[in-house]
This record gives structure tokens, sequence and C-alpha cells, in this order.
């Protein structure tokens, strides 16, 4: 087909179906410098109000989300548009408009359509919680000043404003901002504290003002210890143990999760810092356990440390004692294997001529598996997995005759 052809027939379905010129006109809506395709579109098929306004105002729901002002302005004048229509969908055009950070596009709807408090409000504070998640202050700025929303409408959904614009990246002036604004308290702050002590890890900023600006303690901060361990900042590491008393459980939680993330640094100076608190010879013992990942660097450093004789001599009992479990587990797994394959061998070359003939056949069967023909030649084939094939169906074939 041709492109002539291509277009005439694409232009036949944009005249004839409904649904295609729909989707083509919202998708031009949210395109920059694809305002003068839908002039055409608009005159070329006579689109009405009613097109424009199906799915809950697509059309002007997606000029919203992707900051297309001029597009906006074209379709309320053109199509009429009213407040009811900026309002579908619990007034989507403006709360996307919000989140995406297109502020020029919300004061534009906020003005046209003389939109209140509970418009700007709806859904749950949504414009606010998500200029705040995707990093618009002057979005949430504006919203406050122009709204006039209060400390219970920053809270909203368990203050989720807050706690969003802690664990974003660059987004901590929004937090502090939000804190001051509406005094935001220690009892606000720990309604988040199980996923902030998991998020805050990379950040030793953000985690630095949290801590100093709501005094929390080191209950409230359990698991942030370990998880800097894990992530490798130093800095937090160093920090939190100046700033907290650290318990033994503490510490050994953060040499656990050092080990498992194989970072050597953190590893040797906890046992440096810690290593009399831990008991025994530094309580060497989390060094042989098998980790995680296998990081290369953390065997290279566990060799090394075999020159400490102290330590070496101190964990040859433990470190014998799991060899010896491993290659007795590794043997009683291979002897079962061999009895379970000669028993089925055994019952096979017992069995009457019957079950023999059989095998025969079964055998011929998997021998002719491995021809297969090419379907673009029409020729028959052999397989490249000859060794692979051959043994799978002769272990079927035990298998299957012994019962």
């Amino acid at each position: 087909m041709s492109t002539n052809d291509k277009f005439a027939a694409g232009y036949q379905r944009l005249r004839t179906d409904a649904r295609v010129r729909t989707e083509a006109f919202c998708r031009s809506c949210a395109n920059a410098g694809d305002l003068p395709i839908l002039v055409w579109m608009t005159q070329e098929f006579n689109i009405s109000p009613e097109e424009v306004r199906t799915q809950d105002n697509r059309a002007l729901r997606c000029c919203c989300r992707w900051g297309q002002l001029d597009t906006a302005k074209w379709l309320t004048q053109t199509f009429d548009l009213n407040g009811k229509d900026a309002r579908a969908r619990s007034n989507e055009a403006f709360r996307v408009s919000c989140e995406a950070g297109h502020l020029v596009v919300a004061k534009w709807l906020a003005h046209r359509f003389n939109f209140t408090r509970d418009d700007a409000t709806a859904m749950d504070n949504h414009a606010l919680r998500f200029s705040c998640y995707r990093s618009h202050g002057d979005v949430a700025r504006w919203l406050v000043r122009r709204f006039k929303l209060t400390e219970e409408d920053a809270r909203a959904d368990h203050n989720f404003a807050l706690y969003a614009s802690i664990l974003r990246v660059q987004t901590l002036p929004i937090a502090m901002w939000l804190a001051d604004r509406f005094k935001f308290t220690k009892a606000d702050m720990k309604t988040w504290i199980g996923p902030f002590q998991w998020g805050i890890r990379h950040d030793f900023v953000a985690l630095k003002w949290v801590v100093e600006r709501f005094k929390l303690d080191s209950t409230d901060m359990l698991w942030v210890f370990p998880n800097c361990c894990f992530v490798g900042e130093f800095e937090a590491v160093c920090w939190l143990e100046t700033k907290f008393e650290l318990t033994t459980d503490d510490i050994r939680r953060g040499l656990d999760a050092a080990r498992e993330s194989g970072d050597v640094r953190i590893i040797e100076w906890l046992e440096n810092k810690f290593g009399d608190r831990l008991g025994g010879c530094r309580n060497y013992k989390h060094l042989y356990r098998p980790f995680n990942k296998g990081d290369i660097v953390v065997v290279k450093w566990k060799e090394r440390r075999k020159n400490d004789s102290a330590v070496w001599e101190k964990t040859k009992g433990s470190r014998l004692k799991a060899l010896g479990n491993d290659l007795l587990f590794i043997g009683e797994e291979m002897l079962s294997l061999c009895k379970m394959f000669f028993r089925q061998f055994t019952r096979v070359m017992t069995t009457t001529k019957k079950t023999a003939m059989w095998a025969i056949v079964a055998v011929c069967v998997a021998l002719a598996s491995l021809v297969y023909l090419d379907p673009k030649s029409g020729v028959l084939m052999w397989t490249a997995t000859i060794g692979r094939r051959v043994l799978f169906f002769a272990w079927l074939t035990f298998m299957v005759l012994g019962y």
C-alpha cells in the first residue's frame, strides 16, 4: 500500500469512525504545536461540542495535564466549555495541572471557572499533596495562598505532603516550608515513621534535619542505622553513632546489614569501634555466614583477615564445623540420587518382556524427537541439543517404566 493509499484510508476512518476521531483529537490536544491541526479537524469533520465532552471532557483534561494553555483556551472558547466541564472527574484538569507543575494553567483554570476552596481540595487535597510530591514548591505555595488552605488540609492523607517532600529528591526545602508554615510536630512525623526509616537512608541532609527538627530519639530511629549501613552512607552512620546511644542490638543489625551489602569500609569501622562490645574476639562469627550477594570485595577482605592469627584461630572450629556439615549434606544428596537411579534401572531390567518392549518404543520415540522439520527449507534437521535430550528422555523412560 502506497503512502497516498494509507493517508486516504486514515482520512476515511477519521470521517466515519467517531471513536477514532475522538482519540486523534485528544492526542492532538496533548501535543505542543498541534493547535492548527485541531482547528483543521474541527472544520473538516465538523466536530461538535458533544464529541469534545466525551470521556468526561478528556480533551480539556489532556490539555491541562501537558500544560497546553493555548489549546485549553481555544477549546473553551470554540466549544463553549463551562465550569461543569472543567470540574469533570473531581476537578481532574486542575489537579493534574498542579501535579505536573503547570502553574500558569492552574491559575487560568481557577480564574476562568471561579474555582473555590472546595475545588482546590478535591480528592483529599490531591493538588497540594502531589505538587509537594512532584517537587513543585511554587504551585504548593500558590495553592495555600490562593485558597487559604489550613493545617488540616496540609495534614491530609496522614501527612502525605510532608512525608513525600522529605523523601523525594531535591524537595527538602518544601518539607521545611510545610513544617514551619503548618506547625508540624513529632506526632505528625511519626505517622510515617516506618516507611521513613527505610526511605531516608539515601539522604543524609534530610535525615539530619528531620532528627533535629522533630527531636526524634533512638526508639523512633530503630532501623535507620542498619539501613544506612546497608546502603553505605558512611557519613550518616558516623553521625548517628554520635547522636544516639546505640545498643548492642543496633550495632549487630548494622553489622549484618553492611555484610549483606558488602560494604567493607563500614564493616571495618564497626569492627574497630565496637569490637569490645560485641563480646569475645570482637564477635567475628558473622564474617563466616553465607552472605547473600557473594560480593567478591568481602571475600578478598576476609582473605586479608586471615593474617590476624587471633581471629583465625578463634573461628577455626566454627569454620571446620560448617564445612563438614556442607560436605555431609552434599554427600547425602548425591547418594540418594544414585540410589533412586539404580532402583529405577533395576526395576526396568527385571520386568517382563512387555515392559522391555515398551522401553524400546520409548527410546525410539526419544530419538525421533531429536529430529525436527525446518519450516523454511522443509528439510528434516538434527537438533543441536542432542546430549541434553538423550539424557532427558532416558531418565524419563526409567522413571515412567519403573512405576
